[in-house]
């Protein structure tokens, strides 16, 4: 008979479907996190540290969940979305993605960050809500859109588990094209070789420390493959 289960380590469990609306009623005023440098943010002190800090009017109950992820419960809605607006977070100069539970089973969950994103060197005649909602839509789930005389940005909530975008191509139905910057507020330390926010520029193995020749070969090379992952 073949072997499903190769691995002497561990077993396969059949269970019945079981009336779990207790658990998702318990679960429904709480955040989930992540750690993204676990080098440098330890979640037993990320725990007692953000408990302390937040000015919630009940006291939050946080936990370490292992292999960098935590929550943190909840007494009401109101101190839920007090946490939610104030996001993003970040510890030891590191960011941190926080989100609200959810019902599911994903290795990825929790990833998403809600940034403000400026766009910057992005000509102000084309600052139309529609235009700047597009390239926000480009980057994750746009929540929101501001644009003024001096500035236009959009809060995106974007996956914080892989590479940041920091530049964007608008094209135009005409053939046009126009180059926008992307400028991250609040964001803390990162890679700025492959722009990942899990790592120092030292530690980085897409770009190891190479000529500045190679670098920049390899630098193209990556993030065209990037582009076409994105697309």
């Amino acid at each position: 008979m073949e072997n499903r289960n190769p691995d002497p380590r561990s077993i396969r469990v059949k269970v019945k479907n079981s009336d779990n609306s207790a658990l998702l009623m318990k679960y429904s005023l709480t955040l989930v996190g992540r750690v993204t440098n676990p080098k440098y943010q330890k979640v037993w002190s990320i725990v007692p540290f953000f408990t302390n800090r937040w000015k919630t009017s009940v006291r939050p109950i946080g936990a370490d969940l292992g292999q960098g992820l935590f929550q943190f419960q909840f007494d009401n809605e109101d101190d839920v979305q007090l946490i939610l607006k104030n996001r993003p977070y970040h510890y030891a100069k590191w960011m941190l993605i926080i989100q609200r539970w959810e019902p599911m089973v994903s290795r990825s969950f929790p990833s998403l960050i809600p940034f403000w994103i400026q766009i910057q060197r992005f000509p102000v005649h084309l600052w139309t809500h529609e235009t700047i909602q597009s390239l926000g839509d480009s980057l994750g789930f746009c929540e929101e859109v501001e644009i003024t005389s001096i500035s236009a940005r959009v809060r995106v909530h974007i996956n914080g588990i892989k590479p940041l975008v920091t530049t964007s191509i608008v094209e135009y139905l005409d053939g046009e094209e126009v180059l926008a910057s992307l400028v991250y507020e609040k964001l803390e330390r990162y890679c700025s070789k492959c722009m990942m926010l899990t790592h120092e520029d030292k530690e980085c193995t897409e770009f190891p420390s190479l000529s500045s020749n190679d670098t920049r070969t390899r630098k193209n090379t990556y993030w065209s493959q990037r582009m076409r992952d994105w697309t």
